[in-house]
């Protein structure tokens, strides 16, 4: 009996790996969806890490959830994650091995199920048309339930391996971030990043989106209050061949740079045309981007941010001039003075829902103080 199940395993890595070596296997990875009951369920946070491989990659997702309205049984889930017309084996798509973590506790693997109008399509003659409107669409295939009190906020973890997309010329790791359109709110936080594990990084042949911080062999993109649908996409070869890495390189130091204004990009002849008091900050990830900020837009992000938790301090704050803030203001952090243009720098990445208290602490003949101290939310370990 484990001799004839291992036969089929066997024969159904060799299908799926016959079929991957010779067309794109369509893989995409992608975040949690909501699913019934998940209406006003929040992503306050998401932190995706991925360790990828020659022939696949480990994934882990973390997400801050919030229930912003009245005690629900929420359902979520995973969707499918790839698609291929020419798969004749339609029980693949049933194939599930997540780990999912709720404060650190696991889920019972018998707790998530397969959407039953999924398994429906993949039985018999199969369904393609439902399956291939899942795989578009987004919506949750293995499912699972929490149940969430009045505004109760609960650490999710879900971990998963996923083979490498492949074509005939190159390997890929795909995610696309979905941003917070399926879920209530603004997701105030999302970090991705990417860990080379036995890819040496001159097989890399294309990295995007370009706005990222690079260490060695790790890349990482950061929004903030934003509903990021970046599809972060590294491509790479199993081999050195057709492409000449070094003249690669060369070309690379090359490239201009890319200078983004307040989020966008913008051209270089109007970059050099942002008058200094205007400047708030500016940050540099890596050789290429150049991020520039002006006070203007920190600020009104700053107020919009405090303005349903703190609408005294917004009030007070927003009638200094942006080009005066820092010289009017001084920055208490958690007991730590911060001035200059670091005031503006932190009051942007700064997440509203972490605040704790906001207190503006006028004196006489010095500057006026900004005291925020934060919330102590702990972190479990994934």
């Amino acid at each position: 009996m484990r001799s004839h199940f291992t036969s089929i395993l066997f024969i159904l890595f060799a299908i799926v790996a016959n079929a991957a070596e010779n067309r794109d296997n369509n893989i995409s990875i992608k975040s949690i969806v909501p699913g019934n009951g998940a209406e006003k369920i929040q992503i306050v946070e998401q932190r995706i890490s991925a360790n990828i491989g020659m022939d696949g990659s480990y994934v882990e997702c973390y997400y801050h959830l919030r229930n912003t309205g009245k005690q629900t049984e929420a359902e979520m889930g995973v969707p499918i994650m790839f698609f291929s017309p020419s798969t004749r084996n339609l029980k693949l798509y049933q194939a599930q091995d997540y780990d999912v973590l709720l404060n650190n506790r696991t889920v019972n693997r018998r707790l998530i199920y397969l959407n039953p109008v999924l398994k429906k399509a993949t039985q018999g003659a199969g369904d393609l048309k439902s399956i291939q409107r899942f795989y578009k669409q987004q919506l949750p295939a293995h499912i699972w339930r929490i149940l969430f009190a009045e505004g109760e906020e609960i650490q999710l973890i879900v971990r998963f391996r996923i083979q490498a997309g492949k074509t005939p010329s190159y390997r890929y790791f795909d995610y696309q971030l979905q941003g917070s359109s399926l879920w209530k709110g603004t997701i105030q936080h999302t970090s991705l990043s990417l860990n080379l594990s036995n890819i040496s990084p001159d097989l890399i042949l294309s990295l995007s989106p370009k706005r990222y911080e690079q260490t060695q062999n790790q890349w990482k993109w950061e929004y903030l209050n934003k509903s990021p649908k970046d599809r972060i996409l590294l491509k790479y070869e199993t081999a050195y061949g057709k492409h000449n890495r070094l003249e690669q390189r060369e070309e690379a130091k090359e490239t201009s740079s890319l200078y983004y204004l307040n989020d966008k990009k913008i051209s270089l002849k109007k970059a050099e045309k942002i008058k200094k008091s205007d400047l708030a900050f500016v940050k540099r990830p890596n050789d290429v981007v150049i991020n520039i900020y002006t006070r203007d837009f920190v600020l009104k992000d700053f107020y919009n941010k405090i303005e349903q938790r703190f609408p005294d301090a917004k009030r007070t704050l927003e009638k200094s001039k942006p080009q005066l803030f820092d010289k009017e203001y001084l920055l208490i952090l958690e007991g730590k003075r911060i001035s200059g243009s670091k005031i503006f720098e932190k009051l942007y990445e700064m997440d509203a829902s972490n605040i704790k208290s906001l207190k503006i602490n006028e004196r006489k003949g010095y500057r006026t103080e900004i005291i925020i101290d934060i919330k102590k939310f702990e972190i479990y370990s994934a």
